[in-house]
């Protein structure tokens, strides 16, 4: 095997370098626990496989049968739950919805981000096993992941995030038919939902004097939200109670009764949000990052000497950063259902090596990942008398 140059192979059970031999094992068949590898004897190591070394965080595409149509839309049409801090919620609770702004309608926007990403929604999911949610970039035919640790949490988190544009639909479906039903609960709302009043305030005009510039405003007299209960709202009939139900799901992120009847007008004029045959076909790995220990404190001067000697690109900038930062090229898989490069280029693996052993290692996941591992593990366990502390060796 070649320490630097990047082949995609297959990894063997044994490697065998210079002197030694290398055990490429599983977490649980390693001679100590801890580790990224372990020296057995001068000529015997065990390196831990890939797979059983901790993921931190992975980036993850979901891709989808069908395709969202109307990103806009959606944002204002997912139940979004204003977060408070230090509680858990339940999966599938949305807890945050961004999309890019646009004008004409700044009272219905729920959140705008920053616009880079003109063709998407940025959505803030919890899922099943972990204590905070996962941010997700809703696209019309994928979803990007940022956060799991894990496939099936970014499996989970995408199926909670189509199940919501799925019901969506299904409740704009009712408010196109019976159009009528809908704007009877809104001004139900409209009564038996208003709170402490106040003025608010609208621009209506804006005044140039000179090189200055003044917006005059309109008071309008307004009250604040105050939701019936539920005993109330089931006291309602058939449909009525429906749209009841819905509004108070979808309009959550509301404050003042005025705005009920902008957003209810809004979504009697929406467009199909998705096609018919919207769900999820499978869940990829983009990125993944993994944290692993050498289990010794390494002097990261001697280290980046030895890999440049093997042929690594590995810098040290000892005034500015406190670790090693080590890149190798990795070739595009082309396993089904991974993720493509853009313009298929290759990818780069990056490594940072800091002193106490602690190494970071983020690259796309699958063999392309495992192979550049295994050639930098390799390459540590050649040089490893070279680069322990002296207290340590």
């Amino acid at each position: 095997m070649s320490l630097s140059n990047h082949v995609e192979v297959s990894i063997p059970d044994i490697i065998t370098m210079e002197h030694l031999a290398i055990h490429y094992k599983a977490g649980a068949d390693m001679s100590q626990a801890g580790g990224v590898f372990n020296r057995v004897s001068d000529t015997e190591y065990h390196l831990r496989r890939l797979k059983d070394c901790k993921v931190t965080t992975m980036t993850l595409v979901a891709f989808l049968k069908g395709s969202v149509q109307n990103l806009r839309n959606v944002c204002y049409l997912l139940p979004v739950v204003y977060p408070e801090k230090g509680k858990v919620y339940p999966p599938g609770t949305i807890t945050s919805t961004r999309c890019p702004g646009k004008d004409g309608i700044p009272n219905l926007i729920r959140g705008t981000h920053g616009g880079v990403f003109k063709n998407s929604i940025f959505v803030d999911i919890w899922v099943s096993n972990r204590d905070k949610h996962i941010s997700t970039r809703l696209c019309p035919s994928t979803i990007q992941m940022t956060g799991p640790s894990s496939e099936e949490m970014g499996l989970e988190a995408s199926t909670h995030l189509i199940d919501h544009v799925i019901q969506a639909m299904a409740f704009l479906l009712q408010v196109k038919q019976k159009p009528e039903t809908f704007m009877r609960a809104i001004e139900w709302f409209e009564m038996e939902a208003k709170g402490e009043s106040l003025l608010t305030y609208k621009s209506v005009e804006c005044i140039s004097v000179g090189d200055l510039e003044f917006d005059v405003y309109d008071d309008t007299a307004d009250n604040y939200i105050q939701w019936p209960s539920e005993t109330k709202i089931e006291s309602l009939d058939g449909d009525l109670k429906y749209f009841a139900e819905q509004i108070v799901l979808r309009f959550k992120d509301l404050k003042f009764v005025s705005e009920l009847s902008m957003r209810a007008r809004y979504i009697c004029d929406m467009t199909d949000l998705a096609t018919e045959d919207l769900g999820v076909d499978y869940v990829s790995r983009s990125l993944v990052n993994y944290n692993y220990q050498v289990r010794n404190s390494i002097d990261r001067h001697r280290v980046v000497t030895e890999l440049i000697k093997l042929g690594f690109q590995a810098t040290y900038t000892n005034t500015v950063r406190p670790h090693i930062k080590v890149i190798i090229d990795s070739a595009v898989t082309t396993q089904p259902g991974a993720v493509t490069r853009r313009k298929d280029n290759d990818s780069s693996q990056m490594f940072l090596i800091h002193a106490s052993g602690t190494m970071m290692h983020t690259g796309p996941g699958g063999p392309p990942m495992e192979d550049c591992y295994v050639k930098l593990m390799v390459a540590l366990i050649v040089i490893f008398d070279k680069i322990r502390r002296e207290a340590e060796v």
